[in-house]
């Protein structure tokens, strides 16, 4: 729910590893607590990045800008309801 309505529950996504982290991209990333996430990518500083979700109920998310946390940026969306969406 946090990122409708670009990505739905179900919805499978393509990522391209260790890809350039720039302002207003989708991400995959690891945080920890919640595991595995895709969010926007928000305000970007030398020390960490904020990610952000679509869906205003769900608030931002500060982590660490390092190769641990950022798998990398999603490139396509599969959604079984409804099709493919290329560069989110």
């Amino acid at each position: 729910e946090s990122m409708d309505p670009l990505l739905h529950t179900g919805d499978s996504v393509l990522v391209q590893v260790r890809s350039a982290v720039a302002r207003d991209t989708v991400v995959l990333a690891r945080v920890p607590d919640a595991g595995y996430v895709v969010k926007k990518v928000g305000k970007v500083t030398r020390a960490q990045l904020e990610l952000q979700s679509l869906n205003e109920a769900f608030p931002p998310i500060v982590v660490p800008r390092d190769e641990r946390t950022i798998v990398g940026t999603v490139v396509l969306r599969w959604c079984p309801h409804g099709g493919t969406r290329a560069k989110p």
